[in-house]
């Protein structure tokens, strides 16, 4: 790295001379990723970009959750001239499962980092059968998340986008079948979210109307 004065024209010149193209790229791309995922200097990163000789970055990046628990990790490429963007999806890549975009602020890092994170439920409703009318939100939940609490009425294809390490958990009811009771299903979802994990109730109809029968029955 060489630095000098803005308006240093001697400066410039010797840095044009040492300068090598493909290494300014690099260099782009890696910038990109922390200036994307708001990074500071106590944020665990680490970014590689590496350049072939066909003009093409491979970008590599790790971001660690702040108490340990986790190292994320996720690798693209692109052509060089692509640098900026390449970091920018990358970053995103590892952001959609970091929530708070890694926790850059250094305040809200030294707070998060020494005490328990609970995770979060999502009620997610599967639509009416058709997985292609899924939701972009939905399915964006359903590929993040790390439990997944399901019923028979959901879509076959409704899990094709689940983590290979995701848990999966039938929670459905049959009348006159294996019936997992709603109190029991209540207290997985509890369960697994004080653990600090990412838990969806995947539900074969729409979670309001689900709520909207709960409320009449309770009247």
């Amino acid at each position: 790295m060489l630095e000098g004065r803005a308006g240093d024209g001697s400066a410039a010149r010797a840095a044009e001379r040492v300068s090598d193209r493909l290494a300014v790229y690099c260099l782009r791309a890696e910038r990109a990723l922390a200036g994307a995922l708001r990074a500071s200097c106590l944020t665990p990163l680490g970014a590689l970009a590496v350049a072939d000789a066909e003009d093409r970055l491979t970008l590599s990046a790790w971001v660690g959750l702040p108490d340990g628990s986790e190292w994320l990790s996720d690798r693209l490429a692109a052509d060089a001239v692509e640098a900026q963007q390449l970091g920018e999806e990358v970053a995103a890549a590892c952001g959609r499962r970091v929530p708070g975009r890694c926790w850059s602020v250094p305040r809200r890092w030294r707070a998060l980092a020494g005490a328990e994170r609970p995770g979060t439920v999502y009620l997610v409703g599967a639509g009416p059968g058709d997985p292609g009318l899924l939701t972009a939100r939905a399915l964006e939940l359903i590929a993040a998340a790390d439990v997944i609490l399901h019923d028979r009425l959901i879509p076959a294809q409704a899990l094709d986008g689940a983590r290979a390490d995701a848990e999966l958990l039938y929670v459905g009811k049959e009348g006159g079948g294996a019936s997992v009771p709603q109190e029991e299903t209540e207290e997985l979802m509890i369960a697994r979210a004080r653990e600090g994990r990412s838990v969806v109730r995947l539900k074969g109809e729409t979670p309001s109307s689900s709520v909207a029968a709960a409320r009449r029955r309770s009247r």
